[in-house]
């Protein structure tokens, strides 16, 4: 949903704020979809009134503020919708697995966490989820395919690596 800043004022640390809460998103993700350091974000949260003083910052706060469909990886609560429309239709008979392979995760509870009980993926778990779905169509299916077995190799790859590294 679009929102307004008032053109006729600079952007301040409470629109921030505000569309920090509006996206519903962490602190951690509106940092980084703004670029902002963590003191800048301190001094905007201790002073939400005053004008946000980094123009490029302001800026983007105003343009993702009236076309938030633009931020980069903000929906997670529709990734898990989209990805198990994708992956269904690609994999019926092993989509509930995979979905959490496919963002990084060996637990079947994921699912149930994600589908049963409509929990939003994590940040991380929600970038990779869009860096599918941004890759992906049911409009080309082998190219699909061949794009999941790639996440999934290294998905193995890494969990491999952490095994070896620590251990376990």
């Amino acid at each position: 949903m679009s929102v307004n800043i008032p053109t006729e004022r600079p952007v301040k640390g409470s629109d921030i704020l505000f569309l920090k809460e509006e996206w519903g998103i962490t602190v951690i993700e509106c940092q980084q979809i703004l670029g902002l350091t963590n003191s800048a974000w301190a001094e905007l949260a201790k002073n939400p009134q005053k004008p946000i003083k980094n123009n490029p910052v302001a800026i983007l706060a105003r343009y993702y503020a009236k076309y938030p469909a633009e931020i980069p990886y903000l929906d997670n609560s529709t990734i898990t919708e989209r990805l198990r429309d994708l992956v269904s239709a690609l994999r019926p008979d092993t989509w509930k697995t995979d979905i959490s392979k496919l963002l990084g995760r060996d637990e079947k509870s994921s699912y149930y966490r994600w589908f049963v009980y409509g929990k939003n993926v994590t940040p991380p778990a929600g970038r990779l989820g869009k860096i599918i779905l941004d890759h992906t169509s049911l409009d080309d299916p082998k190219r699909s395919e061949e794009f999941l077995k790639e996440i999934e190799g290294m998905v193995e790859n890494e969990k491999g690596a952490y095994a070896k590294a620590t251990g376990q």
